[in-house]
This record gives structure tokens, C-alpha cells and sequence, in this order.
């Protein structure tokens, strides 16, 4: 008798544990938001699945966060005629999505050759933290940032996360140019860092020329680099 109660009460247990297991929320899937920088794509696609949807890849404005299941390549698609005027998807960038369960930044951009591509940032309350800008290197060289009186390179393609000191940080940026000409200056900026923000900054390249009056007579690049300032609001800052 105390046998079948003992399996009674096992099976119950069993049963319950089941039901938890299903009642909890299960999170699955990639998890993305997408920006375009420095060209907008509207109208855009990709594939989740055997499913395209849609979304447009707005210059400056982050995304709504979307989910695709698989193995994580995320391929953007345009929709263009063919020959016979039949319409067809054809990919334009693609990048492979940080590990789960990571979230994703996703930017888009127009390289120097005219090409789209794509590059997958962490997307966290910590990357950046409060009082830091994490700046983004889209152009295809390398770049010297000075950054509070520090320099340092940046490869393409590659990020740098710094602090702020005080209420922002104050930016330089050189481009290396090609063929051993060394460094010219490309971009001055100052960036707000609020403890109430977390703030990244995508580096691109620009088809207007401006300059500081400081810099009048200084060896400017034609192109000068611009920057994009993308911030998100920190639920719980810390002051």
C-alpha cells in the first residue's frame, strides 16, 4: 500500500514539474535591431525560415527588435524585376548573429566601393554601460581615435568602447590614408554621455565637407568621416 502511494505521489510530482516546464516563457530564436548607416534601404527583407519579412532599414533609426530562427545568418534582401519582368529577391548583405543568447545590433552600410555590408554588435544594457560610448568603425581603414587626451586604432570593422569624464567625451578622429601618406584629420566631434543613456557611435564615411574653424589651414581629408549618435535610455541608471 505504501508502495502505490510512493508512486502516486511521484507521478503528481512528475505531472507538475511538466506543467511548470510548459507554463514558463521559452525564449527562442536570434534576437536583432537594425539600423542603416550611411544609406537607406526601404523596402528591405529577410528570411526567416521559408518566410521573407519585410522591414526598412531607416537611416538613424533603430528598429523595432525582430526574431529569426535557424542558425543565425541574417541575409537582407531587395526586391528587383528580372529579365522578363517577374520579380525576384536578390541578397544584399548579410552577417553572421552573435551566439545566443546574445542580442543583436545590427548595422547596414554602403562601403566605399559602392557595396552593402553588415556588421553585429552586442546589444545589451552593458555594452555600452552607463557613462561610455562605444564607437564603431565602418569605414574600410583603420582609424586613431583620441578620446579624452588617449589614442588609439581602430581597426574596420571593429569597435571601441571608452568612458566619459564628465557630462561626454570629447573626439578626434584621424584616417589612415592610402598609399604611406600617413594620418589626416577627418572628424571632430564631442559626444553628451548621460547616466541615463547608453550611447554608440558608428563612424561612416561622408560626401559633404565641414570643418572647425580651429582646424582652418590644417591638412583636412576631401571626404571627411561622420558620425551617427544612437541612444537608448537605461531603465535603472546609476548615478
Amino acid at each position: 500500500m505504501k508502495f502505490k502511494l510512493l508512486i502516486t505521489l511521484l507521478v503528481a510530482l512528475a505531472s507538475g514539474a511538466n506543467q511548470l516546464l510548459l507554463a514558463a516563457p521559452q525564449e527562442s530564436g536570434y534576437r536583432f535591431r537594425a539600423i542603416a548607416w550611411n544609406m537607406p534601404i526601404p523596402d528591405a527583407l529577410y528570411k526567416n525560415g521559408n518566410e521573407y519579412v519585410s522591414m526598412d532599414l531607416m537611416r538613424g533609426i533603430l528598429s523595432s527588435e525582430q526574431v529569426i530562427n535557424g542558425d543565425g545568418q541574417l541575409v537582407f534582401y531587395i526586391e528587383r524585376e528580372d529579365e522578363k519582368g517577374m520579380p525576384k529577391k536578390v541578397p544584399f548583405a548579410e552577417v553572421q548573429l552573435l551566439p545566443l543568447p546574445m542580442k543583436n545590433l545590427v548595422v547596414v552600410w554602403r562601403n566605399s566601393a559602392g557595396r552593402f555590408e553588415a556588421l553585429a554588435l552586442p546589444d545589451a544594457p552593458d555594452t555600452p554601460g552607463p557613462r561610455q560610448a562605444r564607437l564603431v568603425n565602418l569605414v574600410d581603414r583603420k582609424l586613431a581615435l583620441n578620446t579624452n587626451g588617449n589614442t588609439q586604432v581602430i581597426p574596420a570593422g571593429e569597435s571601441l568602447t571608452v568612458s566619459a569624464e564628465g557630462k561626454g567625451v570629447g573626439i578626434k578622429i584621424a584616417l589612415e590614408m592610402e598609399n604611406s601618406e600617413g594620418w589626416k584629420l577627418a572628424a571632430m566631434n564631442a559626444i553628451r554621455v548621460r547616466p541615463s543613456t547608453r550611447v554608440n557611435v558608428l563612424i561612416a564615411e561622408s560626401n559633404s565637407l565641414a570643418t572647425a574653424p580651429e582646424d582652418e589651414g590644417k591638412e583636412i581629408v576631401a571626404k571627411p568621416l561622420s558620425l551617427l549618435v544612437i541612444t537608448d535610455t537605461i531603465a535603472n541608471p546609476t548615478e
